[in-house]
């Protein structure tokens, strides 16, 4: 530690005073004094030493004043807007950490037919969680810099809670199995068609209870009607027609004969001669 010249000369000006030496500031000369080997010497406007001062009685007068604040700084945590603000901004971190799961869960689950969702949802995730750190300490809410410890555990955190999350989405429906249970409809909305004749009940579309908008929901089909006056005849039409063709129901009332038919056989569920 490199103490200036003005300090040593203040320092030994009341380290004299303090012994009798001198009585007042003013009777010495500053340019005129200064550290001669383990001594400050102090000389008056006569050019007369009036004192040798030790370095080291010194270094400790001027050490002793820093180590007080130094203590009393570890001890006090004065309650300011700073210190605040970073409480609350670690605060709404851990908050907004804790809350980013749902909302992305609930978008990711609109795609839950897609192979790999729940990893890509884990990365995806991961990644948000980390980016919205990156945000908050850019503009300053929390510190740029962390020790490795608390990094680590956030690192942990973060990756056991992401990884719960995206544990919780079912697991990918294959193509095949996504048009089976669209073609299960269908069938069983004639089975309902049926039941309704024999009971003597009207047969619109809707009279068939599988068809109806509460039961008929599909999240990869819409079951809908060829004729609105007839629960005998109905078709899936795909979300997606990249991925899947339509197929169609119709039974002859009169010789109970089942026709099923459906778009395109290159999609799965639609086999050569474009049937089912």
């Amino acid at each position: 530690m490199r103490i200036n010249k003005q300090d040593f000369f203040d320092i030994a000006v009341q380290i004299a005073i303090k012994k009798g030496f001198i009585s007042e500031k003013s009777t010495l000369d500053y340019e005129l004094s200064g550290k001669i080997d383990s001594y400050f010497q102090l000389v008056s406007v006569d050019k007369v030493l009036i004192a040798r001062i030790h370095i080291n009685e010194i270094n400790s007068l001027y050490l002793q004043p820093k180590l007080i604040a130094k203590q009393n700084k570890t001890k006090e945590f004065p309650l300011t807007w700073k210190n605040s603000r970073k409480v609350l901004s670690s605060i709404l971190y851990c908050i907004l950490g804790l809350l980013a799961p749902y909302p992305f869960y609930e978008i990711f689950k609109e795609f839950g037919g897609t192979p790999y969702i729940s990893d890509i949802f884990f990365v995806v995730g991961l990644s948000i969680h980390f980016l919205f750190r990156k945000l908050l300490t850019e503009i300053g809410l929390l510190r740029k810099k962390r020790p490795l410890t608390p990094e680590i555990i956030l690192f942990i955190v973060a990756f056991i809670y992401w990884g719960i999350f995206s544990v919780g989405f079912p697991p990918a429906m294959t193509l095949e199995r996504q048009t089976d249970i669209a073609k299960a409809l269908l069938k069983q909305g004639i089975r309902d068609c049926i039941v309704s004749k024999v009971s003597d009940k009207t047969t619109s579309f809707k009279d068939a209870q599988t068809f109806s908008e509460d039961v008929s929901f599909n999240k990869f089909f819409n079951i809908k009607p060829v004729d609105r006056n007839t629960c005998f005849r109905a078709q899936a039409v795909p979300k997606n027609k990249k991925k899947h063709t339509w197929f169609k129901v119709d039974m002859d009332r009169k010789t109970g004969e089942l026709s099923k038919t459906c778009g395109d056989s290159s999609k799965p569920g639609c086999e050569e001669g474009n049937t089912w």
